[in-house]
């Protein structure tokens, strides 16, 4: 019985060849999942502390063109109803 390439083989091959199939299928999912969940930022990025947020805002706050900016941005990624919660709640936490 010739068993040559099955990700069955109980050898240190098939094993990398499992970890490597299991790996595709969960990454496959993660792809099809991140489309329904709408991240609250660029999945990768480094989340601000409450310092930077704070003054990520006193920079822009007397600004309305950048606030405005802001607000679009946060639609954009977010969704029209989404985006205008984080915003509200933006200026709540830092205002």
């Amino acid at each position: 019985m010739d068993r040559f390439g099955s990700p069955k083989l109980t050898d240190s091959a098939g094993r990398y060849d499992r970890i490597l199939d299991n790996s595709k299928k969960r990454f496959e999912e993660i792809q099809e999942n991140l489309g329904v969940v709408t991240p609250n930022r660029p999945v990768g990025s480094i989340k601000m502390s409450a310092e930077e947020e704070k003054r990520d805002y006193l920079g822009i706050a007397f600004d309305a063109a950048a606030l405005d900016d802001r607000l679009s941005q946060n639609i954009a990624e977010m969704g029209f109803g989404p985006g205008m919660i984080e915003f509200k709640k933006w200026v709540e936490r830092n205002g």
